[in-house]
């Protein structure tokens, strides 16, 4: 009964203490303290730990590939108990933890838990050794606009942030990433970067921009254009991480702002959720939260099958990883950083 087991995350330069955690990720006290991807997977690690986990599923009416966990930050850890006292059985265990932007020495450990104990798991970590070089000096002139807006980002312009030491090199790939891809989408001639205002926000896996009310509406023209379809309607995102978008936004009524969802064509998908305001909204500001995504899951099947393998996967996007894949026209032209190993 009360049964529980306790992350302790380490580094070889000290504790890395926990802050907050959520369904989105973990925030660790470190220079830059921003959310990490984070992907756990758990079962019994014996035959008998196995069948009375099965037992609480039954109990429970819980599907065989659920186990529903409560999750929390105690003492600088995240802890993790049974919904109730009873709900996780004591026994042999083993997890598999990822993380964006760490190495986990050993990704499965191996623990028991005792009949109303706490266990604690050391779960070790070495940081990320890539780094970006960011180069601006021939820095396109649509993509040069939303870098030079002042104050925009973390206080500062984006092209002062991204030549400052502090944010991560993960934030900063991504950024550059979705400026070379919505510079180049759908086409060189004609991208849809040209909507972007400004960047307010930076994470490791998308951004938050104030964008053009004439974006929106020409994204959800090339939604239905039977000759020239290069977005498809999603309308309301699947993703709880979505609504963080309007979370931030410096609106009185964000929360009455509506999500709208669209997918664009291809690999390397570019996803825009657009945060539009409620009526009229004629002439108000609108807002986007941007990412890429390995497809298209409403193209095709092929898209469908690559995007749920994706999901399946469970790991963060690497957004320095996705620097190769980006190296190679069209977006070659547009990618001002490379990455390199310390």
């Amino acid at each position: 009964m009360n049964e529980s087991f306790l992350f302790r995350f380490r580094t070889p330069k000290g504790p890395l203490h926990v802050l907050h955690a959520d369904d989105t990720g973990i925030v660790f006290d470190e220079p830059d303290p921003t959310r990490r991807t984070m992907s756990l997977e758990f079962d019994g690690d014996s035959t008998a730990t196995k069948a009375r986990l099965n037992g609480v599923r039954q109990i429970k009416g819980w599907p065989a590939e659920i186990f529903l966990l409560k999750r929390s930050v105690a003492d600088g850890g995240l802890l993790f108990e049974g919904i109730d006292q009873d709900a996780l059985p004591s026994g042999a265990y083993w997890t598999v933890v990822q993380l964006a932007d760490m190495k986990v020495k050993k990704p499965t450990n191996v623990f028991e838990l005792k009949n109303g104990k706490q266990t604690e798991v050391i779960i070790n970590l070495e940081p990320d050794t890539r780094e970006v070089v960011v180069d601006l000096s021939t820095v396109d002139p649509e993509i040069d606009r939303i870098l030079s807006a002042p104050g925009t980002l973390d206080g500062a312009s984006v092209r002062e942030w991204l030549e400052t030491p502090g944010p991560r090199p993960s934030r900063k790939a991504c950024l550059l990433n979705l400026m070379a891809r919505t510079r180049s989408f759908p086409s060189v001639a004609e991208p849809i970067v040209t909507g972007i205002r400004s960047i307010f926000v930076a994470r490791p896996d998308r951004i938050f921009a104030e964008v053009d009310e004439a974006l929106y509406a020409r994204v959800s023209e090339l939604a239905i254009s039977d000759d020239d379809q290069h977005f498809w309607r999603e309308g309301e995102p699947h993703a709880a991480i979505h609504r963080e978008l309007l979370a931030v936004l410096p609106e009185a009524d964000k929360f009455a702002f509506r999500l709208d969802s669209f997918r664009g064509e291809g690999p390397r998908s570019v996803q825009l959720v657009f945060a539009v305001p409620p009526p009229p909204a004629i002439g108000r500001r609108h807002y986007a939260d941007i990412d890429i995504d390995a497809a298209n899951p409403l193209q095709d099947i092929v898209g469908f099958l690559i995007h749920m393998g994706e999901l399946l996967d469970g790991k963060p996007t690497d957004h320095l990883a996705m620097w190769k894949q980006l190296n190679k026209p069209p977006t070659k032209q547009f990618l001002y950083y490379r990455v390199v190993d310390l």
